[in-house]
């Protein structure tokens, strides 16, 4: 949260705020999270080097994509990878404020490459649905190579792929 302080500091002393940059003391309730995500230009992540950020899925990301935003972001994880493969924004170091502010700006200042981008990302969105994230799983519990006692990582996957069909098939 010092962060998020020292931000909205430089953003007062800048005469930025609640014109340019906006901050919310609260969560927003997912229920209004797009009503937010729509109205904005671009997505950004940025995060420090460290075995959290490696480890993580930066779910917040997948909110920016299915709201279709370019994304500026830090590199070093899987979805840094994904905005590198499949043309979804900006990829920057970490700690690496030029590389942000070069990010932020090269994707606000060229409305042809967000609309590429948001075509990028209306062409990516199809691929991620719950059945086809699942697909290997599935495939994995239904095939013949788990045997009785492969131990209790196998009976874990069951009870959530059982769970997931279920949720599914509503």
């Amino acid at each position: 949260m010092e962060m998020q302080r020292r931000a909205a500091e430089l953003s007062d002393s800048l005469g930025l705020t609640d014109r340019h940059v906006f901050f919310n003391d609260d969560w927003v309730p997912y229920k209004h999270l797009y009503d937010y995500l729509l109205g904005a230009d671009i997505g950004i992540s940025a995060h420090y080097d460290n075995v959290e950020t490696l480890l993580s899925y930066r779910t917040r990301m997948l909110d920016y994509l299915q709201a279709e935003l370019p994304m500026a972001a830090t590199t070093g994880d899987a979805f840094a990878r994904l905005i590198e493969d499949e043309g979804l924004g900006r990829t920057f170091g970490y700690e690496d404020i030029d590389g942000c502010a070069h990010a932020i700006i090269e994707l606000l200042d060229d409305g042809a490459e967000r609309e590429r981008i948001r075509s990028n990302a209306r062409a990516l969105l199809p691929s991620l649905t719950w059945a086809n994230v699942v697909e290997p799983l599935v495939r994995l519990i239904e095939s013949d190579s788990l045997r009785p006692g492969d131990g209790h990582e196998v009976r874990s996957l069951l009870a959530e792929y059982a769970w997931l069909r279920a949720r599914l098939a509503r």
